[in-house]
């Protein structure tokens, strides 16, 4: 596996970052069908709130994962 590059996460990780964020909560989605929609705007909404500056990130390849 190639090596991981743990960062500070910049502004223009911030779709990347969602993107993994809702992918990693997906499996779930069937299981609160009749909620799903609210939780995924919940996660949105708290992503949005968050500075970059107290994110980090894990980068493989260039790309956040």
């Amino acid at each position: 596996m190639p090596d991981l590059l743990i960062r500070a996460a910049h502004e223009s990780d911030r779709a990347a970052i969602q993107d993994v964020t809702l992918s990693a909560y997906q499996e779930y989605a069937a299981l609160m069908s009749a909620h799903w929609e609210d939780y995924r705007q919940g996660i949105l909404a708290t992503l949005a709130e968050a500075k970059p500056v107290g994110q980090i990130v894990a980068e493989q390849d260039g790309a956040v994962v």
